[in-house]
């Protein structure tokens, strides 16, 4: 394991601040995971590929992903945003590498054969596209570029044991992954200034153990119910979309107080 282990997710609008949360990391062992649903509708929809979002019995909404959406999101989360994410960091001279869970499958995902979801107040039994839930992550892999200072920037795009391509979750490969590095810290950069609480304010700090607890919106209900599973002693959400987002960040931290 590396010390003073960092692991960063980017996410949300925050994609689109890119240089200014890249020049702001700190010089130490650093992971990069990164999402970009967003992108992916927006080039999706420029490519007049409708998406469909469904509704699980639980009430979380999330997208559809078919055989035309999980190419887009190779191209735009394995390509597009994945390369400018390294390009950034070579220009402020760290060296980097772009990956995503496919690549000497880093991320293995067991493909969803079935998913519930509800639709006009009804469940239904459907077929689960090419989502997948992780399985196992080559922890070494990763180990291994850290130790030649390489900052390994990793987009959320997995690869089944079928070796077909998968969407999974970028908060639960954060937080896995983190958790499988024994990170010190786990930062997700997203467009809010942290949890916030019903006035609006931003919560300055909570206990991992009373996330349950929290009345939030569903964005931040599923970011929350995968950051619950963290081991890292201290994560941070912050508002990417600000100036200097790491060093003078915009946010909640978390502690957690079940190790």
């Amino acid at each position: 394991m590396c010390d003073n282990m960092l692991l960063i997710k980017i996410g949300g609008s925050a994609i689109e601040n890119l240089e200014e949360i890249l020049s702001d990391l700190p010089n130490e062992n650093l992971v990069i995971v990164h999402g970009g649903a967003k992108k992916v509708t927006q080039i999706a929809k420029s490519m007049g590929i409708i998406q469909k979002f469904v509704v699980s019995p639980s009430g979380y909404r999330s997208r559809y992903t078919d055989e035309k959406t999980i190419e887009i999101f190779q191209m735009v989360i394995a390509g597009k945003i994945n390369k400018d994410i390294v390009r950034i960091l070579l220009k402020f001279g760290r060296k980097s590498v772009g990956l995503c869970g496919i690549d000497n499958s880093i991320v293995v995902s067991e493909k969803k054969k079935k998913i519930i979801v509800v639709e006009e107040g009804k469940k239904k039994l459907v077929d689960g596209g090419y989502t997948g839930r992780i399985k196992k992550i080559d922890i070494e892999f990763i180990q291994s570029l850290l130790k030649n200072s390489i900052i390994p920037v990793i987009g959320s795009v997995a690869i089944s044991e079928e070796f077909e391509p998968l969407n999974i979750n970028a908060d639960s490969l954060a937080v896995k992954m983190a958790s499988e590095l024994d990170s010190d810290q786990l930062v997700f950069f997203t467009d809010t200034d942290g949890i916030l609480d019903k006035d609006g304010n931003t919560i300055k700090t909570i206990k991992l153990s009373q996330l349950g607890n929290l009345n939030v919106g569903y964005g931040m209900k599923r970011k929350l119910f995968e950051i619950a599973k963290s081991e890292a002693d201290r994560i941070i959400i912050a508002n990417g979309l600000k100036d200097n987002p790491f060093s003078k960040f915009r946010g909640t931290v978390i502690e957690n107080d079940r190790r």
